[in-house]
């Protein structure tokens, strides 16, 4: 809205759906974070006799992005639940749910065992002799699932979240291309196409129905 008055009316009226909703939204994160994190240690090999002496590393590098995921979550439900979140001011609030979705984003696409190798300069052949086998799939359905849960669940204004859909893109290519991948160069131009469409509707849609919130806003003040 032009009337800066008008603005934060809107964003105030929308402001407890959006501390309720992100609180959900980080349960179900630090849920899956745990499980994820619980997993790494039930169903991961120790390392065998003779193996990588980087092993450990590896793992330990892995474990600890997992639970950087957990620790973002239990904060931003704590601020949820917590007397905090009504004394943060609604724009602040979104601000604050962006930047911990595109962490939690970062270090999801990170702690796949093959990217912690490779964020330590190792050969994950050579280290993860029993499980040499890597796929972008994962890193893009963490990608375009957290944009999608992001734009489609939380009631923050779409230009707020045009960092987290550019950051997406970001990451991936940043990861593709400038980590590695194993997959052809073909697939990743094409994955990466795939994925920019992707956020690019789901970004239109959140434009489109903000869009009509703030119509159906105006007409009810008027």
């Amino acid at each position: 809205f032009k009337d800066q008055a008008t603005e934060r009316g809107f964003l105030g009226r929308r402001k407890d759906a959006l501390v309720s909703r992100a609180c959900i939204i980080a349960i179900l994160a630090a849920v899956l974070s745990l499980s994820t994190f619980a997993a790494s240690f039930l169903l991961v090999a120790p390392n065998p006799p003779g193996g990588s002496p980087h092993y450990g590393e590896v793992l330990l590098v892995s474990r600890s992005l997992h639970l950087l995921m957990f620790v973002l979550s239990f904060l931003l439900t704590l601020t949820c639940k917590s007397s905090l979140s009504s004394k943060l001011r609604p724009a602040l609030m979104e601000g604050l749910v962006i930047v911990l979705a595109f962490v939690g984003m970062v270090c999801a696409v990170l702690c796949t065992p093959t990217r912690s190798c490779k964020l330590l300069g190792l050969d994950f052949r050579e280290v993860l002799r029993r499980d040499p086998y890597e796929s972008d799939s994962d890193m893009i359905l963490y990608v375009d699932g957290l944009v999608t849960a992001v734009h489609l669940a939380l009631p923050i204004r779409w230009f707020v979240m045009t960092p987290l859909a550019l950051g997406s893109i970001l990451v991936f290519v940043s990861v593709a291309f400038g980590l590695g991948s194993e997959e052809p160069v073909f697939n990743r131009c094409v994955n990466g196409v795939s994925l920019l469409f992707l956020v690019i509707a789901t970004s239109l849609g959140k434009r489109f129905h903000e869009m009509d919130e703030r119509k159906a806003f105006f007409d009810i003040i008027q």
